[in-house]
């Protein structure tokens, strides 16, 4: 979908993760701080062009949810030792609740590992509305009352604004 003589958007935004995995990660031995990481997940809309599209993107357990049509959908996949575990029946979503290593990411940026982005392009439709968040608040919020917020006619500001508080 690029413009002739533009660069991609995709291919840019990705590459400005990965330039934000290489940062942390030199960061990381500037500071002598050992395990130095983090996650990320992001939404870039593109609503210029027709069909409206946005690229979703993730590394680590932040998520991105969308709202649609009345009901709330993980777009993301967490990266986590757990989610692997729910992936293979070797645990249900009530073991991974309580998981012991529940809190542990397989992928993050500034690990030093080879960055595996999850990506996908995605249309946009009048009335959808996104949720981009950290571990920190879908571990203290149940999906049911994330859903009950976003059916809600708060704007953006006041969404936020009762996550937090919620969380």
């Amino acid at each position: 979908r690029a413009h002739q003589g533009e660069p991609d958007r995709d291919a840019v935004v990705l590459d400005e993760v990965r330039n934000a995995d290489q940062a942390i990660h030199r960061a990381g031995f500037d500071l002598t701080a050992t395990g130095m990481g983090t996650t990320v997940c992001g939404i870039v809309p593109m609503v210029d062009e027709m069909p409206p599209s946005a690229l979703v993107f993730n590394v680590g357990d932040s998520r991105v949810y969308l709202h649609r049509h009345d009901t709330l959908h993980q777009v993301s996949r967490d990266h986590s030792v757990v989610q692997e575990l729910l992936d293979t029946g070797q645990i249900d979503s009530v073991e991974a609740e309580l998981h012991p290593q529940r809190n542990v990411v397989t992928r993050s940026l500034g690990s030093g590992e080879p960055l595996d982005i999850d990506w996908w392009n995605l249309d946009l439709l009048p009335g959808d509305r996104w949720l981009i968040c950290s571990d920190g608040l879908v571990k203290e919020v149940q999906p049911s009352r994330l859903l009950e917020l976003l059916r809600s006619d708060v704007d953006a500001q006041q969404a936020a604004d009762r996550l937090v508080q919620l969380a």
